[in-house]
């Protein structure tokens, strides 16, 4: 492609997306409009009807929580049996092995069980 037909296509893309730039501003310009005559044109009545509905949701609220209470079953028979995630097995020894000329930590509990760490 030569450097005029280059330019040419360059500047219909620029143009392009000038256009889209452009209709993009206009559309956030006429959103804020919008919104300005919205503020405007709300009355008190509006703003206090608005406070009035906030009130009665808190008050809703307020009065499911009262409502919302956990009831204990002293009936509950099931019990699990649990072991302690922290469980700590003491080390007893270690050993250092070579395995394809890398070195591995044998790890040797005291319950005789082993496990190799690299």
């Amino acid at each position: 492609m030569k450097k005029k037909q280059q330019v040419e296509l360059d500047e219909v893309y620029a143009r392009k997306l000038q256009e889209e730039l452009n209709r993009d501003i206009d559309w956030e310009m006429e959103e804020e409009k919008n919104k300005a005559i919205a503020i405007i044109n709300e009355t008190p009545a509006h703003k206090a009807a608005k406070k009035r509905r906030l009130n009665e949701e808190a008050e809703d609220v307020e009065e499911l929580k009262q409502h919302l209470e956990i009831m204990l079953d002293e009936d509950d028979d099931v019990y699990i049996e649990a072991t302690s995630l922290a469980k700590n097995v003491p080390v007893m020894d270690y050993q250092i092995i070579y395995v394809n000329n890398k070195p591995q930590y044998k790890i040797i509990r005291t319950d005789d069980t082993h496990q190799l760490y690299a």
